[in-house]
């Protein structure tokens, strides 16, 4: 079953907006109006969201870090039980679950969010920025499938709360201790 036909059995019968979090290496993928996204204090982790505009089908992957294969020196268990915390295991596989719903991804619009550098350990770009690298791998295996990022709220220093109602695609970003936003 597909996360979008799992997502829409359960909320059959739903009358009030149902949250769903989305945890570390989560991803859904719902049509359902009622439905809203939400993950909490993103840091260097990053949220993508890809919607079409068409059918309101909206999709979210939590990334949290670039490639199993480049990490693979320092997986436990844990972690190569956990491939869609990687963006080069998770993008492709929601992709490969939006395909089964849509005519074609190249009519997606892309948002990320998140990605932030919390420590700064000097030096500028960084092999331990992995908020930055979380972001780049996204945006390469995006453009693999000719999908462009049309919206980001990337960077910073500041972990960030994201909602994205699927009703109308709405990113509302709020930064700890800051007023929220929406993406736009």
């Amino acid at each position: 079953m597909s996360t979008l036909e799992h997502q829409e059995n359960q909320q059959q019968g739903a009358e009030t907006k149902s949250s769903s979090q989305i945890g570390a290496g989560e991803q859904m993928i719902s049509r359902d109006s009622e439905t809203v996204f939400s993950v909490e204090r993103l840091t260097s982790a990053v949220v993508l969201v890809l919607r079409d505009e068409e059918t309101h089908l909206t999709a979210i992957s939590h990334v949290v870090l670039p490639g199993q294969v480049a990490m693979a020196g320092d997986l436990d268990e844990d972690d190569a039980d956990q491939p869609l915390k990687y963006a080069d295991q998770a993008i492709p596989a929601l992709i490969e679950d939006i395909k089964k719903h849509v005519d074609s991804v190249n009519e997606l619009t892309a948002s990320i969010v998140g990605g932030s550098q919390l420590f700064n350990f000097g030096g500028g770009a960084s092999a331990l920025n992995i908020g930055s690298r979380n972001v780049q791998a996204i945006k390469t295996q995006l453009a693999l499938e000719g999908i462009v990022v049309s919206q980001e709220d990337t960077g910073g220093n500041r972990a960030r709360n994201v909602t994205v109602a699927v009703e109308d695609g709405t990113i509302e970003v709020t930064p700890l201790g800051k007023p929220s936003y929406q993406l736009s």
